[in-house]
């Protein structure tokens, strides 16, 4: 498997593109003269580039790659005994903590990434499953990338780290100032919340201490430490400032909250199902700095997942958390890596300079983000590497031979003294991957990325990693076969093995997608939205697909057009939700 696509592609390839195409499209962008290329490969060499552009070769190939076909035998046991340390570790530690104990999870729940477009449409549907009491009732397991990241991180933040109810979170009542047919609701805590949505934009000034920290200090540290000696640092003031202001938006004046608080109230014995909280997945991508080429990229996946019991992927390892008896290993620096709203925070780093295209461009905007100290990626300590064995110490100390080792021919792989993680997105941006590798009987996925074509990127991207990882095959034939008819989508996934009888059995998907312009106008028309998102939509006639994931500055009303707009889809889902808790109720399908 190898690293793939950002999480918004401009223009998606065609539907019947063969896998490689739709992986390197975006590599075809952004262009660039040869002599611009060889004047920024010079600079980046003598450090003025930093690391930023030092991947680009292993995100080439395609991501198609047949794994079977071409692994040994030893790497085909290895797999194998891989997957089966994951069943027995979802056995021994995850499966308490359902809904039905010791049994696999029924239902889990996917928040895509989108920046706080995203965010507030899942909010929306995270109240309108509340409504139809699905979330957190039935939900065993809720997985989010980036902007959806954004809202569970309130969600939880305001739950374990203020005491605030579901019910005061997720509740609604009609507003008693709206005017006579106006179906407006509120609810404080949401008011609240949209009151600090306005986490960060890209072309809006930036504190001026800020600007002067990382243009006196950070720029020259990162040109030296990282550019000429690959020291691997976390050098930019920027992402400092993105880390505080994700925690202003999330826990509000709440307590700050950690892992060990949030696996605490899981493990709390709750009678009410509505109080609940099913178990919470935040996902990152992780970038060894391996080639295509390199044997360990497909056996050491870019996925990397932060959870209340352990954070790590197969590649590394997983480390524990906060306890509680799981079945892994303690990370010798905790509290470096395991930060609930850090982690958020890495999930939602799409600005990285490793993953190319950080704001939308191509090769020019990669090397000015790099130039420039723009970064909100972070480097860790790799909790896998053995550091007396690997002299991670003499690898810091420049001149010696372990130094330059390391720096000209690269320090990468498993072994590697320093990981980087950055958002998501830039391995699968639905956040549904985490969750299919742990066989829900049924799947709900909010898609809340930007998609005014309604290609459907990150439905493509899931199905090809899904075949070409786990050999299953995802199915949404309305969105196979160009059929959309409005936000609501009902699929498969074929050929999961039950881990408890061996068979084989179907994961039953319902798939909302924020709606496109056409809806927005053709409901508007009807007098069947909230007057919030029609009134928005009134003076921006892009919406919903006005501002870039970028642009993460919303102001309430754009924030109460977007969460409305999740509530109505939700809402409209009532009927298909229904027939699709009731088939699990009677037992699922084998």
């Amino acid at each position: 498997m190898v690293l793939g696509t950002r999480k918004n592609v401009r223009q998606a390839p065609k539907r019947d593109a063969p896998i490689e195409a739709v992986h390197t499209a975006r590599f075809r962008r952004g262009g660039g003269s040869g002599t611009f290329a060889v004047f920024l490969l010079a600079l980046h060499w003598f450090g003025i580039a930093g690391c930023a552009t030092r991947d680009m070769r292993s995100l080439q190939g395609p991501i198609g790659v047949d794994r079977s076909a071409s692994a040994s035998l030893v790497e085909k046991v290895a797999q194998r005994n891989d997957r089966l340390n994951e069943v027995i570790y979802y056995r021994e530690a995850e499966w308490p903590l359902h809904r039905t104990p010791k049994q696999p999870p029924e239902l889990g729940l996917a928040l895509s990434g989108g920046g706080i477009r995203s965010a507030s449409f899942s909010v929306g549907v995270l109240t309108g499953l509340y409504e139809q009491a699905v979330f957190p009732h039935r939900t065993d397991l809720v997985s989010a990338v980036s902007g959806g990241g954004y809202a569970l991180t309130w969600l939880y933040g305001r739950r374990v780290g203020a005491g605030v109810s579901m019910h005061d979170l997720l509740a609604i009542t009609p507003d008693a100032q709206a005017p006579a047919g106006d179906r407006s609701w509120v609810n404080a805590e949401q008011a609240e919340l949209a009151g600090r949505t306005d986490l960060i934009k890209v072309m809006r000034p930036i504190p001026l201490g800020v600007v002067v920290s990382n243009v006196v200090f950070g720029i020259p540290y990162n040109i030296v430490a990282n550019g000429a000696f690959g020291f691997k640092s976390n050098t930019t003031a920027l992402r400092r400032y993105y880390e505080r202001r994700l925690r202003r938006m999330t826990e509000g004046n709440g307590q700050r909250v950690s892992w060990a608080g949030i696996a605490d109230a899981l493990h709390e014995p709750n009678n009410l199902a509505s109080e609940r909280l099913p178990l919470p997945i935040l996902n990152a991508t992780l970038d060894l700095g391996l080639g295509a080429s390199d044997a360990e990229q497909t056996s050491y996946g870019p996925l990397f997942e932060f959870g209340p019991l352990r954070f790590g992927t197969t590649g590394i390892g997983y480390y524990c958390t906060a306890g509680h008896g799981a079945p892994c290993t303690t990370y010798p620096r905790r509290t470096e890596m395991g930060g609930f709203v850090r982690a958020s925070a890495v999930s939602g780093a799409a600005v990285d300079t490793a993953f190319l295209d950080p704001i939308g461009g191509g090769q020019v905007e990669t090397f000015v983000a790099s130039a420039l100290n723009i970064d909100l990626g972070m480097w860790f300590k790799n909790p896998s590497a053995d550091r007396k064995a690997s002299l991670c110490w003499l690898k810091a100390v420049p001149g010696s031979p372990i130094f330059l080792r390391g720096k000209w021919y690269r320090d990468k792989g498993k072994s590697a003294c320093r990981i980087k993680l950055t958002d998501g997105g830039h391995f699968e941006n639905l956040g549904a991957f985490s969750l299919v590798r742990r066989l829900p009987h049924k799947l709900i996925i909010v898609d809340g990325e930007s998609d005014a074509g309604y290609d459907f990127p990150g439905y493509h991207r899931l199905k090809s990693l899904l075949l070409t990882d786990m050999n299953l095959r995802i199915s949404i034939p309305d969105i196979d076969h160009s059929l959309q008819d409005g936000p609501i989508f009902e699929g498969k996934v074929y050929g999961a093995v039950d881990p408890e009888d061996g068979r084989l059995r179907t994961v039953d998907i319902l798939y909302l997608k924020i709606p496109d312009r056409k809806f927005v106008e053709q409901y508007c028309h009807g007098g069947s939205l909230p007057a919030s998102v029609c009134d928005y939509a009134s003076t921006a006639p892009r919406f919903p697909f006005d501002r870039t994931t970028g642009d993460q500055y919303y102001d309430p009303r754009q924030f109460e057009a977007y969460r409305d707009l999740g509530l109505y889809v939700t809402r409209q889902a009532r009927t298909k939700l229904a027939a699709l808790l009731d088939f699990a109720q009677n037992g699922g399908e084998n």
